[in-house]
């Protein structure tokens, strides 16, 4: 009779009694837990924080790997782990955000004989997105036609707690996008553009409170370009209506820019009788000048 095991030998001739021999076994044991969806970023399980299907859980040792896939409750297990020190961790996902454990980001474990090791919690936030549009309002009606279109090179910006903590800038649609890995409240708010007046959204800026897996995408951003008015006031010395060579412009005039009878602007003539309105928003306005005792106004007309 041959007897073997992994490093002895023996053999037993015919009759031949012998004793004590033994087998050692080492109970090999368990690890279990859950992945959950994080939808406030709290790295609690709160009633409406689901379990995850289909997340890779890896389980790492000396010589060691084995993966597990997530079950429909987020439930995960591995089996006949024998002894010995491991590390238990979770694939990264661009669609995901692990919020629990963190830093370190996976369990370090001391599996002894038999153990069973339940209530590894992995927590995962689904990624936010915040996204729109900054578009060229023409006719500054607050409504987005075909003629406004897009403008690229904006700068959006990104405030928790007042805090700016990302920025993006609008491409050549003037869209704009921004991934979000943890609930909280976001502002987003437009960077002020020279030349430009902002009119959409009437508070300046979008208030959102963010949990896992939200998509805010019209977050959108109007903008009126300004506009500009210039002219003369001079003395028509001829009463022709038209500045000769030989006429001069007349200073310190005031002339009033109005809009439903309205003044919105005022500006006073320079030392050669030039006048410039700035910054004037896309709209319907009338254009007057002080009276002034001593002289009669020929052009325009009325």
């Amino acid at each position: 009779l041959h007897l073997r095991s992994r490093d002895k030998e023996k053999y037993l001739s015919l009759g031949e009694k012998t004793a004590g021999i033994v087998f050692g076994n080492i109970p090999y044991g368990t690890i279990a837990g859950n992945v959950y969806e994080d939808c406030n970023s709290n790295n609690v399980t709160d009633s409406n924080d689901n379990g995850i299907e289909g997340r890779i859980i890896q389980l790492d040792g000396q010589n060691f790997h084995r993966e597990s896939i997530s079950n429909e409750d987020g439930s995960f297990s591995f089996l006949n782990i024998p002894p010995a020190d491991y590390t238990l961790s979770e694939i990264a996902s661009n669609e995901w955000t692990q919020t629990s454990p963190l830093s370190p980001s996976s369990y370090a474990i001391t599996m002894l004989s038999n153990s069973v090791i339940v209530k590894k919690l992995f927590y995962n936030f689904r990624n936010a997105i915040l996204a729109g549009t900054v578009w060229k309002d023409n006719n500054n009606n607050g409504i987005r036609e075909l003629s406004d279109a897009g403008v690229d090179s904006c700068i959006i910006l990104l405030k928790r707690n007042n805090i700016i903590i990302d920025s993006a800038c609008t491409d050549e649609n003037g869209q704009y996008s921004f991934t979000i890995e943890r609930s909280s409240t976001f502002t987003l708010q437009l960077q002020q553009r020279i030349g430009w007046r902002q009119t959409l959204p009437a508070d300046s800026l979008y208030s959102l409170d963010v949990f896992s897996g939200n998509v805010f995408s019209d977050n959108n951003f109007t903008l009126v370009e300004f506009g500009s008015l210039s002219g003369k006031i001079f003395n028509d010395v001829n009463a022709n209506s038209v500045c000769d060579s030989n006429e001069n412009g007349i200073s310190h005039w005031v002339l009033y820019l109005s809009t439903d009878e309205s003044i919105s602007d005022s500006v006073v003539t320079e030392e050669n009788g030039n006048y410039t309105f700035t910054s004037i928003i896309a709209g319907t306005y009338s254009l007057s000048q002080q009276r002034k005792t001593g002289w009669r106004r020929t052009f325009p007309s009325q």
